[in-house]
């Protein structure tokens, strides 16, 4: 009989482990690295101010976020841009090339070489399209946001001078949550 009641004790134990590892895991996977980013890039919307000339005031033009390279973000930002608005616009997403950065208010880049991050950086000065990356170095480089991670945890960093360049205004909320660069 004790060895029943220690046996069952066991298995209790063993299920309520294996049902709170289920949830973690669940819990955990609904929330990986580029969801935190996509919601991270529609968070920021709010506290960035467009240039002067841009077209986010015109409300007949989708507010478009364009992914240049690789897209780890699989369905992520479609399901942001069906459930909300950005600087109350509808959202368009959509995978660029060089051609068509022109046609996009906010840019992903991905992991890309130097010479193409340059020639993006090139295309994008002076045209209202705020960069965003996650690569080491892409901030110093020129992009407005680059995400970094430290302490297993997703941080970003802004770069003023780039900022400054193409007159985007960040608000110092925003300013005060992320690593700046000059």
């Amino acid at each position: 009989m004790a060895l029943s009641l220690v046996f069952n004790k066991m298995k209790i134990k063993y299920l309520t482990y294996l049902i709170i590892t289920l949830i973690s895991d669940s819990i955990y996977s609904q929330f990986d690295e580029y969801t935190v980013k996509a919601q991270f890039m529609e968070r920021f919307t709010h506290y960035i101010e467009w240039p002067e000339g841009s077209t986010i005031k015109n409300q007949e033009i989708p507010f478009r976020i364009g992914v240049y390279g690789e897209n780890h973000f699989e369905n992520k930002l479609n399901e942001i841009a069906e459930l909300i608005e950005i600087k109350n616009k509808k959202v368009e997403l959509r995978e660029v090339d060089f051609k068509s950065i022109l046609d996009c208010d906010m840019l992903f880049i991905s992991k890309c070489s130097e010479e193409e991050l340059n020639k993006i950086i090139r295309i994008a000065v002076g045209r209202s399209i705020l960069l965003i990356s996650d690569s080491d170095g892409f901030g110093k480089k020129g992009v407005h946001i680059n995400f970094y991670n430290k302490n297993d945890k997703i941080n970003f960093e802004i770069n003023i001078s780039s900022t400054r360049r193409d007159t985007f205004k960040i608000s110092s909320r925003l300013l005060k949550l992320a690593r700046i660069i000059e």
